[in-house]
Order: C-alpha cells, then sequence, then structure tokens
C-alpha cells in the first residue's frame, strides 16, 4: 500500500493538469477533501501551490469539477458496457464485469466517487448518470418480462453489489 509520501508525481510525468487531477484524486481518496490542503496536493503533483489555480478556482471547485467530469465519464462506459447486450441478463453482466475492472483498474477515482456521491449527487446536474442507466436497464428488463419485478426494494437506491447479487440471484 502506498503511503503518501510515496505518492509524489514525478515532474516530466503527463501534462500539468492531468498530474494535478490524479494527484487531488488520490489523495481525495485517503484523506477526503476536508482533510487534504491545496500545497499537500501541489506537493504530490511536482508543481507549485499557484499552478493549481490555472485550472481551478479553489478546492472546491477543484472537487466539484473532478466529481461531475468523472461522474459522467463513468456513465457514459456504463452505458457502453450494456448497450450492445441483447437480453437484461447480459446487460447486468456487462455493467458488473465493467464495474469490476474499473475498481480494479482506477481506485483512486472509484473510491473518490463514491465517497462524494452522498454530498455531490444532490447538485449533480450532468445528463449522463450512472444510477440512471441501472435503473433504466432494470425497468426495462421488468417491462420485457426477464426481470421479477421487485417491489419491496428500489434498486438504484442500493449499492452495486445488492442489487448485482439479488438479481444475478433471480437467473441461478
Amino acid at each position: 500500500m502506498l503511503n503518501e509520501s510515496s505518492f509524489i508525481m514525478p515532474i516530466n510525468q503527463g501534462d500539468l493538469k492531468q498530474r494535478i487531477d490524479t494527484a487531488a484524486l488520490h489523495l481525495f481518496a485517503e484523506r477526503g477533501p476536508d482533510a487534504t490542503p491545496v500545497p499537500m496536493i501541489a506537493e504530490h503533483a511536482g508543481v507549485a501551490v499557484g499552478s493549481l489555480y490555472r485550472y481551478y478556482a479553489n478546492k472546491e471547485e477543484m472537487v466539484a469539477r473532478l466529481y461531475a467530469e468523472n461522474y459522467a465519464r463513468l456513465a457514459q462506459e456504463l452505458e457502453r458496457a450494456q448497450a450492445t447486450a441483447g437480453s437484461t441478463r447480459d446487460k447486468i453482466a456487462g455493467m458488473v464485469r465493467f464495474i469490476c475492472g474499473y475498481f480494479d483498474r482506477e481506485w483512486d477515482l472509484a473510491r473518490f466517487l463514491l465517497l462524494e456521491q452522498h454530498v455531490r449527487l444532490k447538485s449533480y446536474a450532468g445528463a449522463a448518470n450512472p444510477v440512471d442507466i441501472v435503473h433504466d436497464v432494470l425497468a426495462d428488463g421488468m417491462r420485457r418480462g426477464e426481470v421479477r419485478r421487485l417491489e419491496a426494494c428500489r434498486p438504484p437506491r442500493w449499492s452495486w453489489g445488492q442489487w448485482s447479487k439479488r438479481i444475478l440471484e433471480d437467473y441461478e
């Protein structure tokens, strides 16, 4: 496991904004945005503090934009993961495979999105929303008779693991 001091970005790695975003996401996932001062982000990105302000007016804007941009990207990828599948079962399987791989590949980003969703989701105004995609797949499956109605629960309010386990159990 990386400790905070082992995650300082090399100066020549990637473009400046990408280094800042990567360092911020890592620190936000580890410490939370409230416990992450801007100078710490700059240090871990290997840049001067002023460099952050070329891209973000303040830390709150950084957190909000990182959340909104990445939440929308997650929704687009989730949509792509299920779009070509024919049956509801195949759509769900595609989404579950995608999310498992996503957490493996993008651990800091996935943790950041999960931790911040309780605060940020209320004000999220993006067109693409992963919760809506999951809801729409399940609702369509219920309309087509491929998924039995789950009157006692509302799948979009469940965690990813809870609803996917429950739905996949229906197919076994």
